[in-house]
């Protein structure tokens, strides 16, 4: 995919391709350039140049391997170009990533993944680290490339699947090393900026009944600055901001949940359901309705499909695995082929259904060998092996020891040898 010189960012995207799980380009900059309000998330990954770059009115240097992380709220400019920039840029939807992040880790609600992508937008990466992002965005690339040639619908499901899982696990990294950044002491923008509090504030409450005087209020400054912060930042009036954030949130809402009118009128901010399709029809040309209904087939709606399923699965896999439990009755439960099972579950897991029933049986008989003295026969047939001679492969294979080993070592002390362990 050759390099292409094309805009970081354009005034009032809002509303971006609804197509695809999140857009892949490489691009070229040989001069500085400004680049007004977007609305939308994305990452930049500087492969190549020098120079540096502005986030709501922060410098930052721009050398190779140099990841950027831009929310919604964000403004960004090119300030300097000592040596032509090479970058990939992927746009992605932060709130269905939000919520597949959700789905993996529901206990987390104290740690938000964006945050952090706030706190810390920019990061100058080592060879390390670089060598690692660039794996997965090689990986993106590929999945983005099988996705213009795949007819198959459930071909394109596993695909889209498979790129929102290298997307977070790019995101991923990319927090993770920016919170050690945080706490060895290199603090990102702390994004103390009064117009930058206000936009997103906006973003931030578009949900509630908001108008110029309280977000005047809220920051003790006058309505006319609001409007001129607001009208600086994307061209529009705070009113028509508003709906447009409003608007962009009911089509994240009418894709990936299955919300009726009235509970995504009341979620978005809008008084009731004429309210909204009133200011729907007015930007999109089209009822919310049939814009669900022309969408319900998008690769966004399919993989949070797909995801949802393998979770399921997994759920279902967790709750029985000490049972005789094949590949087969899971799909004749779940209706859908052996093969979808075992692709769901290298997505999510990276196992396929016997090596994550062996990893989940390996686990729970782990912990029965530390609060049992039971044969270690027992313990086999407790977590679902009917041969124990294939269970001490597994155990040695997944643990590195043996099970008798694995007691004596981890529990019972290097003085103690029961007749049983001897066995094992």
């Amino acid at each position: 995919m050759p390099h292409r010189r094309e805009k970081l960012q354009e005034q009032n995207c809002s509303f971006e391709k609804k197509n695809s799980v999140c857009s892949y380009a490489e691009i070229s900059i040989d001069t500085e350039r400004p680049c007004p309000v977007l609305h939308t998330t994305r990452l930049l990954f500087f492969k190549k140049g020098m120079g540096k770059l502005k986030i709501n009115e922060r410098e930052y240097e721009i050398k190779p391997n140099t990841v950027v992380s831009i929310m919604p709220w964000d403004t960004l400019s090119i300030t300097e170009v000592n040596k032509p920039l090479k970058l990939i840029r992927i746009v992605y939807n932060k709130n269905s990533l939000d919520y597949l992040i959700s789905l993996n880790k529901p206990y987390e609600k104290e740690f938000n993944t964006f945050s952090v992508l706030e706190k810390i937008p920019v990061k100058n990466l080592n060879y390390k680290d670089s060598k690692c992002l660039t794996k997965i965005i090689k990986d993106i690339k590929k999945e983005k490339n099988n996705e213009s040639s795949s007819e198959e619908q459930l071909e394109q499901s596993i695909t889209d699947c498979i790129i929102i899982v290298k997307l977070i696990d790019f995101i991923n990294h990319y927090v993770k090393m920016a919170y050690k950044s945080e706490n060895e002491g290199n603090n990102g923008n702390s994004n103390n900026d009064v117009k930058t509090k206000v936009i997103k504030h906006i973003y931030c409450h578009t949900s509630e009944s908001l108008t110029r005087e309280k977000i005047a209020n809220t920051y003790d400054i006058s309505k006319a600055k609001v409007s001129e912060y607001v009208k600086d930042f994307s061209g529009l009036s705070v009113n028509k901001m508003i709906n447009r954030i409003r608007i962009s949130n009911v089509i994240d809402l009418l894709l990936n949940t299955d919300m009726c009118l009235e509970e995504i009128a009341d979620k978005t901010g809008y008084c009731d359901v004429s309210h909204l399709i009133k200011n729907f029809k007015a930007i999109t040309d089209v009822s919310p309705g049939d814009f669900r209904e022309k969408h319900s087939n998008i690769p966004l709606n399919r993989h949070r499909k797909v995801i949802k399923l393998g979770f399921k699965i997994i759920e279902y896999i967790n709750k029985h695995f000490t049972e005789d439990l094949s590949i087969i009755d899971l799909s004749r439960i779940f209706n859908v082929s052996p093969a979808f099972i075992d692709k769901c579950l290298l997505i999510i897991v990276e196992k396929n259904f016997n090596d994550y029933s062996d990893y989940r049986r390996i686990i729970k008989a782990c912990e029965l060998l530390l609060v049992q003295e039971k044969p270690v026969v027992d313990t086999a047939i407790s977590v679902g092996y009917n041969c124990v001679r294939t269970f001490r492969r597994k155990f040695k294979q997944i643990m590195n020891t043996t099970p008798g080993r694995y007691r004596k070592e981890c529990f019972l002390g290097d003085d103690y040898l029961s007749e049983f362990e001897l066995s094992a």
